[in-house]
């Protein structure tokens, strides 16, 4: 990656095309069972092991104001934020893009509210929008449903 470009990990939710930077993926990871949390907020599913580390499986259909389904088809992205991990459920990996810096956009104003607000930035890529998700805003909005 260079200053003039950036490298996105890209899946799907809801069929919406969503993203993380390279640099903000641990990994990803399929069928993790998710242990639920007694009287834990909506936006966490429960928690997963990883290899022997637990790890906060956040709800990410309810975090951007997408109805959520119950047909988790087990494929998690694994977020790490400074020293934080975390884990995102999704539909579906993409694939990883590299984009020119210029075609990054703020995220559109018609968005939902929490999508929007979830989203560091849009990118143009001809037949399709995708939206960059914003680690720490995810994990905020994770840490305020918390206390």
């Amino acid at each position: 990656m260079t200053e003039t470009t950036s490298r996105i990990c890209t899946f799907r939710v809801n069929g919406l095309l969503l993203g993380l930077k390279v640099s903000d993926v641990q990994e990803v990871v399929k069928s993790q069972h998710i242990t639920p949390v007694p009287l834990a907020p909506p936006i966490v599913l429960g928690l997963v092991n990883l290899r022997g580390l637990v790890l906060p499986a956040v709800n990410l259909k309810w975090r951007i104001g997408l109805q959520s389904t119950e047909n988790d088809c087990g494929i998690h992205v694994v977020l790490r934020h400074g020293t934080e991990l975390i884990s995102l459920p999704v539909d579906s990996i993409e694939d990883v893009v590299t984009l020119d810096n210029h075609r990054r956009a703020n995220p559109p104003e018609n968005l939902h509210l929490s999508l929007r607000d979830a989203c560091a930035a849009a990118w143009d890529l001809g037949n399709q929008l995708l939206l960059e998700l914003d680690p720490e805003r995810l994990i905020r909005q994770r840490d305020s449903e918390n206390t």
